[in-house]
């Protein structure tokens, strides 16, 4: 949760958008929940850093491990 910059009352994001091609930035509209303030922000959001590694091999143009089954594989793409 984003907390708004103007009264300190928490937000909602309204919609996002990727901000690159690797969708590893996001940016996201926000509009304040306190009805007397009510104003709208954006944020940038950004991948910064991988805290533990993966414990399979990933494939890369999927993102999907390998060792999962076939059906799994397809049912998450689409």
């Amino acid at each position: 949760m984003f907390r708004c910059p103007l009264c300190g009352a928490s937000a909602r994001i309204r919609t996002s958008r990727p901000e690159n091609d690797s969708n590893t930035v996001r940016q996201k509209y926000y509009q304040c929940n306190n009805l007397e303030c009510g104003v709208c922000f954006s944020t940038l959001e950004a991948f910064h850093k991988f805290t533990s590694k993966h414990a399979s091999p990933i494939h890369s143009s999927e993102g999907i491990p390998l060792d999962l089954p076939l059906y799994f594989q397809t049912s998450v793409i689409t």
